[in-house]
């Protein structure tokens, strides 16, 4: 297994059924890998550098960091797992993935800094992960599902366009930034606001259950549907009903 450079006008394909292990990946520009298979980075980065592109609905399994610098990743259906024992970045270009998933060991995490989009599904397996407040950093997906044992910490900016955001008993949610929620605020863990602002932006009825919550800012601003409280809550600075009931 040795750390790989591709440059010039190579055409790499990683078909399906076939595994590519490589220490490192540093794509320079005129390269297009295709990855329909899977590929394991064991222990440095995946590099997308200007002009090279990275195509495929395959698997990849990233011990490093997955960082673009004016590249392309194009995610088709592929599934992206951050695994592991270190703290790890996804950096530092905008970038979409379809699957995300975050496998790190207890007490690391994935660093988002860059603004991620994740259209299907993320999933916190084990380790924590936070989206970074300077850049300033963004994370949008549907829902969220924090386990116990892990920590959410959003100090940039977390919209949850379709779903719930759970706590779960033993996880943490924490953080200075700003928090968008489609569906319900399920805390069954520990939410620390710090300086946050939670807005409960869905069409349906959305709920904050079943823990005791404390918020700095809490906003509601629904364009239909009613805001419902299943447990008690206090807020430390501002409640700000900007439409919806």
């Amino acid at each position: 297994i040795y750390p790989i450079s591709l440059f010039g006008t190579s055409t790499p394909n990683i078909g399906s059924g076939i595994t590519a292990e490589v220490l490192s990946l540093d794509m320079e520009s005129g390269v297009t890998l295709t990855n329909n298979g899977s590929l394991s980075i064991t222990s440095g980065d995946l590099n997308i550098n200007t002009g090279a592109t990275v195509n495929g609905n395959g698997q990849y399994d990233l011990n490093g960091n997955f960082v673009i610098n004016g590249g392309t990743f194009n995610p088709g259906t592929s599934t992206v797992t951050m695994s592991g024992t270190a703290n790890k970045l996804i950096a530092f270009d905008p970038v979409s993935f379809y699957n995300l998933v975050i496998n790190k060991t207890v007490n690391n995490r994935v660093s988002i800094v860059s603004n991620v989009t994740v259209t299907n599904a993320l999933t916190i397996q084990s380790g924590d992960l936070l989206v970074a407040g300077f850049n300033p950093s963004s994370l949008i997906c549907p829902q969220l599902n924090v386990p116990g044992g892990s920590e959410l910490n959003v100090s940039g900016s977390l919209t949850l366009t379709a779903g719930d955001l759970v706590i779960n008993s033993g996880a943490t949610a924490l953080g200075n930034g700003q928090y968008s929620i489609a569906g319900n605020f399920v805390n069954e863990g520990t939410f620390t606001p710090g300086t946050s602002t939670v807005s409960l932006t869905g069409t349906g009825t959305q709920g904050i259950s079943p823990n005791p919550t404390s918020f700095y800012n809490l906003t509601v601003n629904k364009a239909s549907g009613l805001a419902q409280l299943g447990t008690s809550i206090s807020i430390a600075n501002t409640l700000d009903m900007v439409s919806g009931n």
